[in-house]
This record gives structure tokens, C-alpha cells and sequence, in this order.
């Protein structure tokens, strides 16, 4: 008898230490924009590009093509800027025109004014002594990284 009650008193044990059934987060689909966040505009169309001084800016492509000419979809206009050197303002605009399409960056409400801000730093933990945790060395910051 004494045997059964014990059975009995586990089995409600155990029973009672189920918890309840965890209910799946409900996922709300993103709200899908009615306006198409980029627009292409001509060249005429931006501020100031008649008037600017796009010599330096092609210098500054120029030097990025170091590292970004490697991928496949940089590679033409890569080679085509390799060609240009001490160029004046009509041949780097002329040249950002025939390889660039601006674009109208457009908020949800069709509106064209905002702030656009951006950064990247990148923060590792490290250790100046191997561990378990920090099994992997880092290295100096490389010569070919953009800044």
C-alpha cells in the first residue's frame, strides 16, 4: 500500500513540475512602403553638380579602387578611372556621368528631406594572453582598409 501512495505522490510530483507550454512570438510582417525609396534622377537634377569640383572626388575613387577594385562589380570602372590622371573638373564629371546614376533617396511619405548618418566601429574584446576564450590573435589594421 505504502508503495502505491509513493508511486502515486511521484507521478503528481513530476506532474506538477511541468510548466506551461510556451505560446510561439507572434511575428507582425513589416509594414510594406507604398514609395520607392530610391528614384533615378539625371545629373542635372542634383544641387550643385555644374558648379562643383568633382577633380578631387575622382582622386578619392581613384584611391579606393585599391581595395574595392578586387570585387567583380568594381572592376570595369576600376580599370576606366586607372586611365585618368591629373584629369581636370569637365573630364571627372564627365566621367562620374557615363559611370554613375544618381539617385533621390525618398522617406515613406514621398518627402525628400532628412538626415542620413552612418558609422561603423568595430569593437573587439581581446586578451594580451591566450586563453579558451581568446583563442584567435588579431593582427595590425590592414594596409589596404578605407578610411
Amino acid at each position: 500500500m505504502n508503495r502505491k501512495i509513493l508511486f502515486f505522490a511521484l507521478i503528481a510530483l513530476i506532474a506538477g513540475c511541468v510548466g506551461k507550454p510556451v505560446k510561439p512570438p507572434i511575428e507582425t510582417p513589416l509594414p510594406i512602403s507604398k514609395v520607392e525609396p530610391y528614384k533615378a534622377v539625371s545629373w542635372e537634377q542634383v544641387d550643385g553638380w555644374l558648379l562643383d569640383r568633382p577633380a578631387a572626388a575622382l582622386e578619392t575613387f581613384k584611391n579606393s579602387c585599391k581595395a574595392i577594385g578586387r570585387r567583380q562589380q568594381w572592376q570595369l570602372v576600376c580599370a576606366e578611372v586607372a586611365k585618368l590622371d591629373g584629369v581636370s573638373d569637365q573630364v571627372a564629371r564627365k566621367f562620374f556621368e557615363d559611370f554613375f546614376q544618381p539617385n533621390e533617396i525618398r522617406n515613406e511619405d514621398g518627402s525628400v528631406n532628412g538626415l542620413i548618418t552612418g558609422y561603423y566601429g568595430p569593437e573587439l574584446d581581446g586578451s594580451r594572453i591566450k586563453t579558451e576564450q581568446y583563442k584567435y590573435p588579431l593582427y595590425r589594421q590592414p594596409d589596404d582598409l578605407l578610411i
